[in-house]
């Protein structure tokens, strides 16, 4: 019996289907004399002012109407130092609020002022808080404030606020 002399096959017939793992973490090397495109180029942020930035926040506090206590938060009053914005938060309670719609919020502004390097915090402010009026005296004590006539109205009439 005579054997088929065997033949070595150069090419597969089949395209391959795997990446060469050869050319993993080398760069192609390409001389270009081309100039850099303008996309590439680092373009100068435009300078921020309060109402411009007032502006965007209070477009974004609409996209939010439907959440009340967001949009409750983003209508507290706002000022600009440097490049972060500061949020006036009444309490506490307001800060994880915050923090839970912050990146959005970031994004939303830094898309539509043009300007990357934008932060946003929260500042906790002490609002004053009204003495409440309970008793009867309380009450004829702060309408004496508002109308010191009525001191003299009491002492003609003989009246006892106290009760």
């Amino acid at each position: 019996m005579v054997a088929a002399p065997v033949t070595a096959r150069s090419e597969n017939a089949r395209p391959r289907t795997t990446f060469d793992l050869s050319s993993i973490g080398k760069l192609p090397l390409v001389a270009t004399t081309e100039p850099m495109p303008a996309a590439h180029i680092q373009q100068p942020e435009p300078a921020l002012t309060l109402e411009a930035v007032q502006k965007a926040w209070g477009e974004f506090a609409e996209l939010r109407k439907g959440q009340v206590a967001e949009y409750h938060l983003l209508m507290q009053p706002i000022s600009l130092q440097g490049n972060t914005i500061e949020v006036a938060l009444a309490n506490a309670v307001e800060e994880p609020l915050l923090q839970g719609m912050r990146s959005s919020l970031i994004a939303f502004l830094r898309n539509k002022l043009s300007h990357s390097s934008l932060l946003v915090t929260g500042i906790l402010t002490q609002m004053p808080s009204k003495k409440m009026i309970y008793t009867n005296k309380e009450k004829f004590e702060h309408l004496l404030g508002i109308n010191p006539a009525l001191a003299e109205l009491r002492d003609k009439l003989g009246l006892d606020p106290e009760f």
